[in-house]
């Protein structure tokens, strides 16, 4: 893994028992700056499921630009953190709930008694609904790219799918329905097609965006068990999730310095898959959208995006 070498980043290894197994487990955790020197740190939760942290490393540029700690943790099973190849296809292991109790003992461990929270598609998912078990210390919400609804988010990506030119929706049509197609040169030029114009419009893609997919790759442990399919026919038990009428719940006590929300103009999450976090949620809230990105804005717009953070990170 080549990450960016920053000299107020450290790493440690914070012990987890995650319920439902027996076998002690480690997150791994990196820390930019002094998380206890009276900032409010932001912790970064990154999405897949099981896409770990690299690809987030720009993110430390808050601690040099705005003095803002930042942390950045690989989810267990995956990246430097644990991983757990036997539990594959266990969805009574692989649950929100086991994800939200490992980010609960990380900011236990870590003795934050506030911090803003960020998180980036999937981590976005996780994000809100740790913000419903109303947790202490919370101060602002950063949805990233994330869905409010699963299905909305499935239906965007169909309709991405049918607008797309034959020679590459026919192969990604296929493949959904043969898995045996998605080894074949068509379907994986037809997808890094779909990739380049919906996940990531950078050519070539950025070092720390091809580590973490690299990483990713290497266990698909998480993935496959939570999401079985895809990525435009969804089967796994997360197909159905949806958030949006529980929003509500989410409220100026719950999240008392606001919410922002953002995604990319041309992100497989669209407008229609996010907008429920910007008018359901019962919170002072903004919502900014990147003209020139997809799933990716703070690698495709990294100036802009770092500014309009930080800028609501410091209000």
């Amino acid at each position: 893994m080549s990450q960016p070498a920053h000299a107020s980043r450290r790493k440690v290894n914070i012990p987890f028992n995650p319920p439902g197994i027996n076998k002690q487990c480690e997150t791994a955790v990196w820390i930019y700056g002094d998380i206890h020197a009276g900032r409010v740190p932001l912790i970064a939760v990154h999405g897949g499921p099981g896409s770990p942290s690299p690809y987030f490393t720009p993110l430390g540029q808050l601690t040099e630009k705005y003095g803002v700690p930042v942390i950045l943790y690989d989810q267990l099973g995956c990246g430097d953190s644990t991983h757990l190849p036997e539990t594959r296809g266990n969805i009574d292991f692989w649950t929100i709930d086991l994800f939200l109790a490992e980010l609960g003992n990380l900011i236990a461990h870590l003795d934050i008694q506030q911090y803003d929270l960020l998180g980036h598609s999937w981590g976005g998912m996780l994000a809100g609904e740790f913000a419903l078990t109303q947790p202490k210390g919370l101060r602002k919400l950063i949805i990233y790219s994330s869905p409010a609804s699963y299905p909305k988010r499935a239906a965007s990506g169909l309709a991405l799918l049918a607008a797309l030119p034959t020679e590459f929706r026919e192969p990604l049509e296929k493949g959904d329905v043969d898995e045996q197609f998605k080894n074949t040169k068509e379907y994986q030029a037809a997808m890094m097609h779909y990739n380049r114009t919906h996940m990531c419009r950078m050519d070539p893609w950025p070092q720390p965006f091809m580590d973490s997919v690299t990483l990713m790759s290497q266990d698909e442990t998480v993935c496959s068990t939570l999401y079985q399919g895809g990525p435009f026919q969804w089967k796994g038990h997360m197909k159905d999730w949806d958030i949006t009428d529980r929003l509500p719940g989410i409220t100026e006590a719950t999240v008392p310095g606001g919410i922002l929300l953002m995604n990319g103009k041309y992100d497989f999450v669209n407008d229609d898959s996010v907008a429920a976090w910007s008018t359901e949620v019962k919170a002072d809230g903004s919502w900014m959208r990147f003209e020139e990105s997809s799933h990716m804005a703070h690698l495709e717009e990294p100036e802009k995006f770092l500014a309009v953070l930080g800028d609501f990170l410091m209000a």
